[in-house]
């Protein structure tokens, strides 16, 4: 039986007291949208997250890339709700 995959992983820099994340498809963003971001710091997170772009400890760092997680499934969302044809009425 495979092990379910994680949704994130994070892990400490071997150089630095920062931290490195990497955010798996498991998470319900599109491939294209994890590729994004795995060239990405903390620092780089949107505006509405700044309380997340410093992290002090693993738990900290989890708790920002779930809030990254679930901000950008909302983008996504939005974008496809507007995405929606209107009805055709023939």
């Amino acid at each position: 039986m495979p092990r379910p995959q994680k949704p994130f992983f994070t892990r400490r820099r071997n150089d630095s007291k920062t931290f490195l994340f990497l955010i798996n498809p498991a998470s319900g963003l599109p491939r294209k949208v994890c590729l994004d971001w795995q060239r990405r710091s903390f620092q780089d997170f949107p505006d509405a997250l700044t309380r997340y772009r410093n992290p002090k400890n693993k738990s900290a760092a989890d708790a920002g890339v779930i809030a990254l997680i679930r901000y950008l499934n909302q983008g996504l969302e939005a974008n496809n709700a507007r995405r929606v044809p209107p009805e055709n009425n023939v």
